[in-house]
């Protein structure tokens, strides 16, 4: 597997795990009574509406996974700057989405409410841990060996 398609299945993943905990906790919210309101064709345009607008940092993430996979850190560190280096891509990416499209909303607190994001980013990353180090593994074994 290489680069672009690990960083694209967790990516697609990540996005995925997003909606439906979002979903549920829309679910969860609702089930006190009132009716629940979220549909599958609201479910299609939510994910195609985070693929468009998440793509900078999907595209973020993948140029900075080589340099990861190439360092000389251990495994253990690899996939923690991984999380890291996906976290800052959402969080870079959030900026600028506020800085062209609500540029009076920036503050920690925007920042701070896209939390479901980093915490399934990191969920996906720890579940696809063990892709992750055969690519990291792969890439050691591609020489003349």
């Amino acid at each position: 597997m290489n680069y672009f398609l690990y960083t694209f299945y967790t990516w697609i993943l990540s996005l995925l795990v997003l909606v439906v905990g979002l979903a549920g906790y829309n679910f969860y919210l609702f089930a006190a009574g009132q009716s629940f309101d979220f549909f599958f064709p609201e479910f299609i345009a939510v994910i195609f509406f985070l693929m468009v607008a998440s793509s900078p940092a999907f595209l973020m993430a993948w140029g900075v996974l080589s340099f990861i996979i190439m360092s000389g850190y251990s495994q253990g560190e690899k996939i923690g700057l991984w999380i890291l280096a996906v976290i800052l891509s959402i969080i870079v990416n959030v900026i600028c989405l506020l800085l062209v499209f609500a540029r009076e909303e920036i503050s920690r607190e925007m920042l701070w409410m896209c939390w479901p994001a980093y915490l399934s980013a990191a969920v996906v990353i720890t579940i696809r841990s063990k892709q992750f180090f055969s690519l990291i593994h792969k890439s050691k074994n591609d020489g003349n060996s």
